[in-house]
């Protein structure tokens, strides 16, 4: 995620799996930001059953209430999916 330099903002990222297991995360940045990338990273490891689906919601809006969307901005998301083994 990343801010905009000139116009505080504030995001919202929400995944849901299968089985009712959610993660949310949320922030603000404040005006005049260094509006520098910067990677969230959740870790679902301990699920009994391996998820059937997976839903990601991003949410972000601007502080300044400027017409048109100049909130956060979201790029290179990316699900990776590492089945457990009986071994590990």
């Amino acid at each position: 995620i990343a801010p905009r330099m000139d116009c505080g903002c504030e995001y919202k990222v929400t995944v849901h799996f299968s089985g009712g297991h959610q993660w949310s995360k949320s922030g603000r940045f404040p005006q005049w930001d260094d509006a520098k990338w910067r990677r969230l990273t959740y870790r679902y490891a301990e699920y009994d059953q391996f998820p059937s689906s997976v839903s990601v919601r991003f949410d972000g809006k601007d502080s300044q209430f400027w017409q048109g969307y100049y909130g956060i901005k979201f790029a290179l998301t990316q699900l990776r999916f590492v089945l457990r083994s009986e071994d590990n």
